[in-house]
């Protein structure tokens, strides 16, 4: 009963932060985050929008990138189906607020696409997933240009690092997995020279299949609404964006290569590959998924 009512009490006090710094009146619900809260604000004029209350302590830096290279997206190529940054009425983009609590967190709004994820989509048609590769990679190539202190992360998500996992086997206990890892990381690093000499750049880095957005209901088709989540954002090489994605893509098609045909030939066409990338592709795809 007493978490019901906190609970209620925090939607309500950043119902009123909404309102007041954003002037924005509406409802607010819910959603799932991992470490941040997210609401879903509902009109009346049936507008919706995603208010991002961040954890306490968070990194300035580390949102002051997303909403950058959101606002870059929409600047260089506006089809691409990336959430929109709402300013506040200061015309901000983010704002330091205390909560309910007294803590201060970074805040910042999006506009709420249509859609639901990837992952509960189906059919997941060929003539689909070619529309992601095209989305991914007509985002990429909207951020080829992107530049943000930020970008040069060290983390175990950037798929160039991706040699960490060599030293991290003994956590497999079944033999027969853990070979299959062991190949995998072999196969990485036979592939790594020629992947530091390609050219970096600022790329989603995490096109799984929730954050991924989809329309079209019962016998109609499916066409990608939304690019979402830009927090894992970083500086790598192009071909590890769309390896990124293939890893998920491939994961729940019954024909796997041709999934993967499709998602290549749709990112090509917006974003064109050179063979060697291409050659990369099923490597980084396996090194993802290590």
């Amino acid at each position: 009963m007493e978490n019901t009512k906190g609970k209620l009490q925090q939607i309500q006090y950043w119902q009123g932060a909404l309102a007041k710094h954003w002037d924005i009146e509406a409802e607010l619900s819910c959603l799932d985050g991992e470490y941040d809260l997210n609401f879903l604000a509902q009109t009346d004029e049936d507008q919706g929008y995603i208010l991002k209350v961040m954890r306490p302590g968070c990194e300035t830096w580390l949102v002051d990138m997303q909403v950058k290279a959101f606002e870059h997206i929409a600047e260089r190529n506006p089809q691409v189906p990336c959430p929109r940054v709402i300013r506040s009425v200061g015309q901000e983009a983010l704002l330091h607020l205390a909560d309910e609590n007294g803590k201060e967190r970074l805040v910042w709004v999006l506009n709420r696409l249509p859609g639901r994820c990837y992952a509960h989509a189906k059919p997941k048609s060929a003539a689909l997933i070619h529309e992601v590769g095209v989305v991914l990679g007509g985002s990429a190539l909207a951020l080829a240009d992107f530049q943000h202190e930020g970008l040069e992360r060290d983390f175990k998500w950037n798929l160039m690092l991706a040699s960490w996992i060599k030293d991290q086997l003994s956590c497999i206990t079944d033999p027969a997995r853990r070979k299959i890892i062991e190949t995998i990381a072999t196969d990485f690093a036979r592939l790594e020279p020629a992947l530091k000499k390609l050219e970096v750049q600022a790329i989603h880095n995490d096109a799984n299949d929730y954050n991924i957005l989809v329309t079209g209901v019962l016998n109609e088709p499916c066409h990608v609404s939304g690019l979402i989540d830009l927090g894992d954002i970083c500086a790598a090489a192009h071909v590890c964006d769309l390896a990124i994605a293939a890893a998920y893509i491939v994961l729940d098609y019954d024909a796997p290569e041709a999934a993967l045909a499709a998602l290549v030939a749709g990112y090509h066409e917006a974003y064109p590959l050179t063979a060697t990338e291409v050659d990369m592709i099923w490597p980084l795809l396996r090194a993802r998924l290590a």
